[in-house]
């Protein structure tokens, strides 16, 4: 897979395909996203995740992109008319969040 971009430009080309609410990319999905899928950061708040992460840009943009691809259904994402090279980007952003969270919160796996 080759980009033209920076990865995190490349996801967030795709989130902007996806309904979304602007002012939550990416720092407000990414919180959300530790909050529902790490055992450390069930039941904290937002800030409390914001103060405790060392995500880097891509890793931000890429959990972002998850989250949000999280509430769609396959479905949705074809009526969206999202393309091979838009679900190749959406495995990227899988692979890089998988590692991003062995990393910081290696428990989780």
């Amino acid at each position: 897979m080759e980009f033209n971009s920076t990865m995190e430009d490349t996801f967030l080309q795709i989130i902007k395909k996806l309904p979304h609410s602007e002012g939550r990319v990416p720092y407000t999905y990414h919180h959300d996203y530790l909050r529902a899928n790490c055992e450390a950061f069930k039941g904290v708040s937002r800030s409390y995740v914001a103060s405790t992460h060392s995500a880097t840009k891509k890793e931000l943009y890429a959990t972002a992109l998850i989250q949000i691809c999280s509430g769609l259904s396959l479905v949705d994402s074809l009526d969206l008319g999202l393309i091979q090279s838009d679900f190749d980007t959406i495995s990227e952003a899988k692979k890089v969040v998988d590692e991003y969270i062995k990393r910081e919160h290696p428990l989780v796996f």
